[in-house]
């Protein structure tokens, strides 16, 4: 587990970006994919953005 947060105020519609410290473990020079999880009662959807948005080089 990298992160994980609480009481984010979450509002529907709105994208939220949540930044987050990659540890050294991860090696860097391969890609990798981080994923989200919401855990609540509430309805939430958690969209990733376009593969092409998310390539690093």
């Amino acid at each position: 587990m990298v992160g994980s947060f609480t009481a984010l105020a979450l509002t529907a519609g709105e994208p939220r970006v949540i930044e987050v410290v990659i540890p050294q473990e991860v090696h860097r020079q391969r890609p990798y994919w981080l994923r989200c999880f919401v855990t609540t009662d509430l309805p939430h959807t958690l969209t990733d953005p376009p593969v092409e948005t998310m390539k690093v080089t």
